[in-house]
Protein backbone atom coordinates (compact mmCIF):
# COMPACT_ATOMS: atom_id res chain seq x y z
CA UNK A 1 0.00 0.00 0.00
CA UNK A 2 1.53 3.42 -1.36
CA UNK A 3 2.13 5.82 1.70
CA UNK A 4 1.25 9.33 1.53
CA UNK A 5 1.95 12.29 3.54
CA UNK A 6 -1.98 13.65 4.16
CA UNK A 7 -4.82 11.50 3.75
CA UNK A 8 -8.06 13.62 3.07
CA UNK A 9 -11.63 12.05 3.67
CA UNK A 10 -14.23 14.83 2.58
CA UNK A 11 -16.47 16.55 0.42
CA UNK A 12 -16.02 17.52 -3.27
CA UNK A 13 -18.46 20.39 -4.52
CA UNK A 14 -18.60 22.77 -7.61
CA UNK A 15 -19.21 26.02 -6.06
CA UNK A 16 -21.60 28.38 -7.42
CA UNK A 17 -20.42 31.93 -6.70
CA UNK A 18 -21.85 35.16 -6.68
CA UNK A 19 -20.69 38.35 -5.54
CA UNK A 20 -23.18 41.04 -3.98
CA UNK A 21 -22.64 44.57 -1.88
CA UNK A 22 -24.07 42.80 0.59
CA UNK A 23 -25.38 39.37 1.80
CA UNK A 24 -29.05 38.99 1.73
CA UNK A 25 -31.32 39.27 5.23
CA UNK A 26 -33.98 36.71 5.51
CA UNK A 27 -36.40 36.76 2.88
CA UNK A 28 -34.60 39.59 1.35
CA UNK A 29 -33.41 39.46 -2.52
CA UNK A 30 -30.11 41.70 -3.50
CA UNK A 31 -28.41 42.33 -6.65
CA UNK A 32 -25.45 40.49 -7.56
CA UNK A 33 -22.52 41.60 -9.68
CA UNK A 34 -20.91 38.64 -10.78
CA UNK A 35 -21.63 34.72 -10.81
CA UNK A 36 -18.61 32.20 -11.38
CA UNK A 37 -18.49 28.44 -11.12
CA UNK A 38 -15.46 27.04 -9.39
CA UNK A 39 -13.89 24.03 -8.01
CA UNK A 40 -14.15 23.15 -4.59
CA UNK A 41 -15.71 21.31 -1.14
CA UNK A 42 -14.00 21.52 1.95
CA UNK A 43 -12.60 18.03 1.10
CA UNK A 44 -10.98 18.89 -2.23
CA UNK A 45 -10.16 22.44 -1.11
CA UNK A 46 -8.15 21.03 1.96
CA UNK A 47 -6.50 18.31 -0.07
CA UNK A 48 -5.24 20.84 -3.00
CA UNK A 49 -3.65 22.78 -0.26
CA UNK A 50 -2.00 20.29 1.26
CA UNK A 51 -0.57 19.44 -2.25
CA UNK A 52 0.26 22.79 -2.55
CA UNK A 53 2.19 23.38 0.51
CA UNK A 54 4.35 20.61 -0.51
CA UNK A 55 2.53 16.99 0.71
CA UNK A 56 2.16 14.04 -1.11
CA UNK A 57 -1.64 13.72 -0.87
CA UNK A 58 -4.55 11.26 -1.38
CA UNK A 59 -8.24 12.09 -1.81
CA UNK A 60 -11.06 9.58 -0.40
CA UNK A 61 -14.38 10.92 -1.40
CA UNK A 62 -17.22 10.91 -4.36
CA UNK A 63 -18.45 12.31 -7.23
CA UNK A 64 -21.24 12.09 -9.78
CA UNK A 65 -20.92 10.59 -13.31
CA UNK A 66 -21.32 14.16 -14.78
CA UNK A 67 -19.54 17.42 -15.93
CA UNK A 68 -19.06 18.42 -12.94
CA UNK A 69 -17.81 15.73 -11.73
CA UNK A 70 -15.26 15.21 -14.52
CA UNK A 71 -14.07 19.46 -13.88
CA UNK A 72 -12.82 18.05 -10.40
CA UNK A 73 -10.84 15.09 -10.79
CA UNK A 74 -9.07 16.88 -13.34
CA UNK A 75 -8.65 18.97 -10.03
CA UNK A 76 -7.20 16.12 -8.90
CA UNK A 77 -4.94 15.40 -11.40
CA UNK A 78 -3.37 18.73 -12.06
CA UNK A 79 -2.20 19.34 -8.47
CA UNK A 80 -1.01 15.53 -8.72
CA UNK A 81 -3.60 14.01 -5.81
CA UNK A 82 -4.06 10.26 -6.08
CA UNK A 83 -7.77 9.50 -6.68
CA UNK A 84 -8.21 5.76 -5.70
CA UNK A 85 -10.26 6.42 -3.26
CA UNK A 86 -12.55 8.66 -5.33
CA UNK A 87 -16.17 6.65 -6.52
CA UNK A 88 -17.80 7.79 -9.06
CA UNK A 89 -21.37 7.49 -8.28
CA UNK A 90 -23.86 6.71 -11.46
CA UNK A 91 -26.64 8.61 -12.04
CA UNK A 92 -26.32 11.02 -8.74
CA UNK A 93 -25.24 14.59 -9.52
CA UNK A 94 -21.86 15.96 -7.85
CA UNK A 95 -22.23 17.88 -4.88
CA UNK A 96 -22.95 21.78 -5.28
CA UNK A 97 -21.67 24.87 -2.84
CA UNK A 98 -24.27 27.71 -3.42
CA UNK A 99 -21.77 31.07 -1.60
CA UNK A 100 -22.51 34.24 -1.59
CA UNK A 101 -19.89 36.66 -1.25
CA UNK A 102 -20.30 40.68 -0.26
CA UNK A 103 -17.91 43.58 -0.54
CA UNK A 104 -15.86 43.42 2.87
CA UNK A 105 -15.35 39.67 1.39
CA UNK A 106 -17.22 37.46 3.70
CA UNK A 107 -19.29 35.17 2.71
CA UNK A 108 -22.44 32.68 3.14
CA UNK A 109 -22.86 29.02 2.27
CA UNK A 110 -25.62 26.50 1.54
CA UNK A 111 -24.05 22.82 0.69
CA UNK A 112 -25.92 20.17 -1.35
CA UNK A 113 -24.37 17.06 -0.98
CA UNK A 114 -25.08 15.60 -4.25
CA UNK A 115 -22.61 12.42 -4.25
CA UNK A 116 -20.96 13.18 -1.20
CA UNK A 117 -23.91 11.57 0.18
CA UNK A 118 -22.84 8.19 -1.00
CA UNK A 119 -19.13 8.36 0.06
CA UNK A 120 -17.90 4.63 0.17
CA UNK A 121 -14.34 4.17 2.47
CA UNK A 122 -12.86 1.16 1.69
CA UNK A 123 -9.00 1.06 3.30
CA UNK A 124 -7.80 4.50 4.01
CA UNK A 125 -4.33 4.63 2.49
CA UNK A 126 -1.50 4.49 4.84
CA UNK A 127 -0.44 8.65 5.94
CA UNK A 128 1.20 10.22 8.54
CA UNK A 129 -1.67 12.96 8.57
CA UNK A 130 -5.78 11.94 8.04
CA UNK A 131 -7.84 15.01 7.81
CA UNK A 132 -11.68 14.97 7.53
CA UNK A 133 -14.56 17.42 7.89
CA UNK A 134 -17.98 16.83 7.98
CA UNK A 135 -19.56 17.52 4.73
CA UNK A 136 -19.68 13.70 4.65
CA UNK A 137 -21.52 11.39 6.54
CA UNK A 138 -20.21 11.62 10.23
CA UNK A 139 -20.03 7.92 10.46
CA UNK A 140 -17.54 7.27 8.12
CA UNK A 141 -15.01 9.88 9.45
CA UNK A 142 -15.30 8.27 12.70
CA UNK A 143 -14.50 5.01 10.66
CA UNK A 144 -11.74 6.61 9.25
CA UNK A 145 -10.11 8.51 12.15
CA UNK A 146 -9.87 4.83 14.25
CA UNK A 147 -8.83 3.05 11.44
CA UNK A 148 -5.88 6.31 11.50
CA UNK A 149 -5.41 5.93 14.91
CA UNK A 150 -4.89 2.32 14.58
CA UNK A 151 -1.75 2.51 11.95
CA UNK A 152 -0.38 5.73 13.54
CA UNK A 153 -1.45 8.86 11.89
CA UNK A 154 -2.16 12.21 13.34
CA UNK A 155 -6.36 12.67 12.92
CA UNK A 156 -7.16 15.99 12.19
CA UNK A 157 -10.94 17.47 11.83
CA UNK A 158 -12.49 20.17 11.01
CA UNK A 159 -16.13 20.54 12.53
CA UNK A 160 -17.88 22.03 9.83
CA UNK A 161 -20.98 21.74 9.41
CA UNK A 162 -20.26 21.66 13.45
CA UNK A 163 -23.72 20.71 13.37
CA UNK A 164 -22.50 17.36 12.36
CA UNK A 165 -20.48 16.97 14.62
CA UNK A 166 -20.47 13.34 17.26
CA UNK A 167 -18.89 12.17 19.80
CA UNK A 168 -17.76 9.54 18.14
CA UNK A 169 -15.77 11.44 15.96
CA UNK A 170 -14.13 13.76 18.63
CA UNK A 171 -13.00 10.65 20.56
CA UNK A 172 -11.07 9.80 17.71
CA UNK A 173 -9.31 13.36 17.20
CA UNK A 174 -5.75 14.34 17.59
CA UNK A 175 -6.97 17.91 17.07
CA UNK A 176 -9.99 19.77 16.22
CA UNK A 177 -9.76 22.74 13.85
CA UNK A 178 -13.42 25.28 14.45
CA UNK A 179 -13.80 29.06 13.93
CA UNK A 180 -15.28 30.92 16.49
CA UNK A 181 -18.88 30.18 15.48
CA UNK A 182 -18.22 26.55 15.02
CA UNK A 183 -16.55 26.63 18.94
CA UNK A 184 -19.58 28.28 20.10
CA UNK A 185 -21.70 25.76 18.38
CA UNK A 186 -19.94 22.80 19.57
CA UNK A 187 -20.28 24.25 23.35
CA UNK A 188 -17.04 25.72 23.84
CA UNK A 189 -13.03 24.62 24.64
CA UNK A 190 -14.07 23.45 28.00
CA UNK A 191 -16.95 21.06 26.70
CA UNK A 192 -14.24 19.95 24.07
CA UNK A 193 -12.17 19.05 26.80
CA UNK A 194 -14.38 17.49 28.54
CA UNK A 195 -14.65 15.34 25.56
CA UNK A 196 -11.23 14.22 25.38
CA UNK A 197 -9.84 17.18 23.15
CA UNK A 198 -6.10 17.87 24.19
CA UNK A 199 -5.59 19.93 20.61
CA UNK A 200 -7.71 22.56 19.87
CA UNK A 201 -6.71 25.16 17.06
CA UNK A 202 -9.46 28.24 17.05
CA UNK A 203 -9.57 30.27 13.59
CA UNK A 204 -10.37 33.75 14.14
CA UNK A 205 -10.21 35.25 10.42
CA UNK A 206 -8.22 38.19 10.29
CA UNK A 207 -7.07 37.73 13.98
CA UNK A 208 -5.08 35.01 12.90
CA UNK A 209 -5.55 31.80 15.62
CA UNK A 210 -5.59 30.57 18.82
CA UNK A 211 -4.02 27.18 19.84
CA UNK A 212 -5.45 25.63 23.02
CA UNK A 213 -3.90 23.03 24.92
CA UNK A 214 -5.00 20.82 27.71
CA UNK A 215 -3.54 22.21 30.72
CA UNK A 216 -1.94 25.40 29.29
CA UNK A 217 -2.96 29.09 28.41
CA UNK A 218 -4.15 29.26 24.78
CA UNK A 219 -1.10 30.90 22.27
CA UNK A 220 -2.40 33.54 19.94
CA UNK A 221 -0.64 32.44 16.10
CA UNK A 222 -0.64 36.44 14.90
CA UNK A 223 -2.33 36.97 11.66
CA UNK A 224 -0.40 38.38 8.29
CA UNK A 225 -1.90 41.62 7.40
CA UNK A 226 -2.99 41.35 3.53
CA UNK A 227 -6.39 42.74 1.76
CA UNK A 228 -9.00 40.49 1.40
CA UNK A 229 -10.79 40.04 -1.79
CA UNK A 230 -12.89 36.44 -1.02
CA UNK A 231 -12.58 34.56 2.06
CA UNK A 232 -13.97 31.20 0.64
CA UNK A 233 -11.72 29.10 1.28
CA UNK A 234 -9.45 30.46 3.84
CA UNK A 235 -10.43 28.20 6.30
CA UNK A 236 -9.50 25.04 3.97
CA UNK A 237 -5.76 26.18 3.33
CA UNK A 238 -5.28 26.82 6.84
CA UNK A 239 -6.47 23.44 7.51
CA UNK A 240 -4.72 21.71 4.60
CA UNK A 241 -1.38 23.88 4.98
CA UNK A 242 -1.39 22.43 8.46
CA UNK A 243 -1.46 19.10 7.85
CA UNK A 244 1.06 19.16 5.46
CA UNK A 245 3.59 20.79 7.56
CA UNK A 246 2.55 18.67 10.57
CA UNK A 247 3.27 15.77 8.09
CA UNK A 248 6.73 16.98 7.21
CA UNK A 249 7.99 16.84 10.99
CA UNK A 250 6.86 20.31 11.96
CA UNK A 251 5.89 21.11 15.37
CA UNK A 252 2.74 22.71 16.18
CA UNK A 253 3.62 26.26 16.25
CA UNK A 254 5.68 26.34 12.98
CA UNK A 255 2.55 24.26 11.17
CA UNK A 256 0.48 26.90 12.67
CA UNK A 257 2.19 29.76 11.37
CA UNK A 258 3.08 28.22 7.79
CA UNK A 259 -1.43 27.64 8.04
CA UNK A 260 -2.11 31.24 9.30
CA UNK A 261 0.27 32.80 6.18
CA UNK A 262 -1.60 30.03 3.95
CA UNK A 263 -4.76 30.97 4.92
CA UNK A 264 -4.16 34.82 4.63
CA UNK A 265 -3.25 34.71 1.16
CA UNK A 266 -6.01 32.77 0.16
CA UNK A 267 -8.11 35.74 0.80
CA UNK A 268 -6.33 37.53 -1.78
CA UNK A 269 -7.52 35.95 -4.94
CA UNK A 270 -11.48 35.01 -5.98
CA UNK A 271 -12.81 31.65 -5.38
CA UNK A 272 -11.30 28.45 -3.55
CA UNK A 273 -9.51 26.68 -5.44
CA UNK A 274 -8.21 29.05 -7.34
CA UNK A 275 -6.85 31.26 -4.07
CA UNK A 276 -5.08 28.38 -2.88
CA UNK A 277 -1.38 29.07 -2.86
CA UNK A 278 2.41 27.23 -3.11
CA UNK A 279 4.78 26.74 -0.60
CA UNK A 280 6.81 29.12 -2.30
CA UNK A 281 4.04 31.87 -1.60
CA UNK A 282 3.36 30.77 1.99
CA UNK A 283 6.97 31.24 3.00
CA UNK A 284 7.94 34.70 1.17
CA UNK A 285 5.05 35.73 2.89
CA UNK A 286 6.24 34.57 6.52
CA UNK A 287 9.68 35.73 5.16
CA UNK A 288 8.81 39.51 4.57
CA UNK A 289 9.61 38.77 0.59
CA UNK A 290 8.27 39.77 -1.99
CA UNK A 291 4.90 37.41 -2.66
CA UNK A 292 4.84 35.81 -6.36
CA UNK A 293 2.04 36.30 -7.95
CA UNK A 294 -0.79 32.72 -8.19
CA UNK A 295 0.02 30.72 -10.57
CA UNK A 296 -3.57 30.60 -12.83
CA UNK A 297 -5.15 27.04 -12.86
CA UNK A 298 -6.13 27.19 -16.23
CA UNK A 299 -7.78 23.61 -16.62
CA UNK A 300 -10.60 25.23 -14.59
CA UNK A 301 -11.00 28.39 -15.03
CA UNK A 302 -13.82 29.84 -17.49
CA UNK A 303 -13.69 33.16 -19.18
CA UNK A 304 -16.23 34.14 -16.71
CA UNK A 305 -14.04 32.90 -14.21
CA UNK A 306 -11.53 34.55 -16.01
CA UNK A 307 -12.48 37.93 -16.61
CA UNK A 308 -13.90 38.13 -12.46
CA UNK A 309 -10.72 37.43 -11.64
CA UNK A 310 -9.08 40.07 -13.57
CA UNK A 311 -11.42 42.63 -12.41
CA UNK A 312 -11.33 41.29 -8.73
CA UNK A 313 -7.61 41.53 -8.14
CA UNK A 314 -7.34 45.25 -9.02
CA UNK A 315 -9.43 45.71 -5.30
CA UNK A 316 -5.86 44.42 -3.80
CA UNK A 317 -4.00 47.62 -4.70
CA UNK A 318 -1.31 45.50 -5.99
CA UNK A 319 0.28 45.54 -9.57
CA UNK A 320 1.53 41.46 -9.23
CA UNK A 321 -2.02 40.56 -8.43
CA UNK A 322 -3.45 42.33 -11.33
CA UNK A 323 -0.80 41.12 -14.03
CA UNK A 324 -0.89 37.30 -13.01
CA UNK A 325 -4.13 37.51 -14.53
CA UNK A 326 -2.76 38.20 -18.28
CA UNK A 327 -1.09 36.93 -20.83
CA UNK A 328 2.43 37.64 -21.86
CA UNK A 329 1.33 39.75 -25.11
CA UNK A 330 -1.63 41.13 -23.50
CA UNK A 331 -2.77 44.16 -25.09
CA UNK A 332 -4.40 47.11 -22.71
CA UNK A 333 -6.75 49.27 -25.12
CA UNK A 334 -8.83 51.67 -24.73
CA UNK A 335 -12.04 53.36 -26.41
CA UNK A 336 -11.70 56.64 -24.34
CA UNK A 337 -9.07 59.34 -25.73
CA UNK A 338 -7.69 59.68 -21.73
CA UNK A 339 -6.88 56.00 -21.52
CA UNK A 340 -3.39 54.64 -22.46
CA UNK A 341 -3.27 51.91 -23.85
CA UNK A 342 -0.06 49.01 -24.57
CA UNK A 343 0.97 45.99 -25.60
CA UNK A 344 3.09 43.01 -23.70
CA UNK A 345 3.18 42.41 -20.09
CA UNK A 346 5.85 43.49 -19.03
CA UNK A 347 5.11 47.08 -20.21
CA UNK A 348 1.68 46.93 -18.49
CA UNK A 349 3.80 45.47 -15.37
CA UNK A 350 5.57 48.80 -15.33
CA UNK A 351 2.54 51.07 -15.88
CA UNK A 352 0.38 49.06 -13.41
CA UNK A 353 2.02 50.47 -10.06
CA UNK A 354 1.42 54.47 -11.24
CA UNK A 355 -1.97 53.52 -12.39
CA UNK A 356 -3.06 51.58 -9.27
CA UNK A 357 -1.34 55.06 -7.09
CA UNK A 358 -3.20 57.13 -9.39
CA UNK A 359 -6.75 55.85 -7.72
CA UNK A 360 -6.12 54.49 -4.29
CA UNK A 361 -9.25 52.16 -3.45
CA UNK A 362 -9.71 51.47 -7.04
CA UNK A 363 -12.47 48.87 -7.49
CA UNK A 364 -14.56 47.94 -10.29
CA UNK A 365 -18.12 46.16 -8.89
CA UNK A 366 -19.13 44.14 -11.77
CA UNK A 367 -23.23 44.68 -12.73
CA UNK A 368 -22.86 41.19 -14.95
CA UNK A 369 -20.68 39.39 -16.99
CA UNK A 370 -21.96 38.45 -20.32
CA UNK A 371 -20.60 35.55 -22.22
CA UNK A 372 -19.48 34.91 -26.11
CA UNK A 373 -17.57 32.08 -26.56
CA UNK A 374 -14.12 33.54 -25.26
CA UNK A 375 -15.00 36.81 -25.06
CA UNK A 376 -16.41 38.53 -21.85
CA UNK A 377 -18.18 41.70 -21.51
CA UNK A 378 -18.54 43.06 -18.29
CA UNK A 379 -20.14 46.55 -17.79
CA UNK A 380 -19.34 47.99 -14.28
CA UNK A 381 -19.11 50.71 -11.91
CA UNK A 382 -15.70 51.95 -11.19
CA UNK A 383 -15.39 53.60 -7.48
CA UNK A 384 -11.76 54.98 -6.45
CA UNK A 385 -10.41 58.57 -5.56
CA UNK A 386 -8.34 60.72 -7.31
CA UNK A 387 -6.38 63.53 -5.90
CA UNK A 388 -8.62 63.30 -2.91
CA UNK A 389 -11.56 63.73 -5.13
CA UNK A 390 -14.21 60.51 -5.08
CA UNK A 391 -14.95 59.12 -8.31
CA UNK A 392 -17.53 56.64 -9.19
CA UNK A 393 -18.71 56.17 -13.31
CA UNK A 394 -19.39 53.26 -15.36
CA UNK A 395 -18.46 51.69 -18.26
CA UNK A 396 -17.95 48.49 -20.14
CA UNK A 397 -14.94 46.26 -20.38
CA UNK A 398 -14.54 43.84 -23.20
CA UNK A 399 -12.68 41.23 -22.25
CA UNK A 400 -10.97 38.43 -24.75
CA UNK A 401 -9.50 35.27 -22.98
CA UNK A 402 -6.84 32.47 -23.44
CA UNK A 403 -6.08 29.35 -21.73
CA UNK A 404 -7.61 30.91 -18.31
CA UNK A 405 -5.70 34.32 -19.00
CA UNK A 406 -6.91 37.50 -20.16
CA UNK A 407 -5.63 38.06 -23.54
CA UNK A 408 -6.94 41.71 -24.70
CA UNK A 409 -8.74 43.96 -22.63
CA UNK A 410 -11.15 46.97 -24.37
CA UNK A 411 -12.34 49.32 -21.99
CA UNK A 412 -15.43 51.77 -22.75
CA UNK A 413 -15.89 54.44 -20.25
CA UNK A 414 -17.51 57.65 -19.23
CA UNK A 415 -14.40 60.21 -19.36
CA UNK A 416 -16.28 62.85 -19.71
CA UNK A 417 -17.78 62.25 -15.76
CA UNK A 418 -14.43 61.32 -14.41
CA UNK A 419 -13.31 64.93 -15.19
CA UNK A 420 -16.13 66.67 -13.69
CA UNK A 421 -15.75 64.59 -10.59
CA UNK A 422 -11.86 65.40 -9.91
CA UNK A 423 -12.80 69.07 -11.23
CA UNK A 424 -10.68 69.27 -15.24
CA UNK A 425 -14.03 69.62 -16.76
Amino acid sequence: MSRFDVVVVGSLNLDLVARATRLPGPGETVNGSTFAEVPGGKGLNQAVAAARAGARVAMVGAVGDDNAGDVLRSVLAGDGIDAAGLSIVPGVPTGRALIGVDDAAENSIIVVPGANAHVTLGDVPASSVVIAQLEIDPALVAEAFRAAKAAGATTVLNPAPAENVTDEVLAHCDIVIPNEHELELLGGAERLAELGVTTLVVTLGAAGADLVEAGSDPVRIDPFPVAPVDTTGAGDAFCGALSARLAAGDELPDALRFAAANGALATTVAGAVPSLPTADRTRALIEGRPVPPPAVADAVRSPADTAAAYLAAFATGEPEQVAANVTDDFVNDHASALGSGCEGIDEYRRRLPGFLGSLPGLRYDVEQLIVDGSNVAAPYRLTATSDGKPVDIRGVMVIETRDGKVAKRTDYWDALTFLRQTGQA
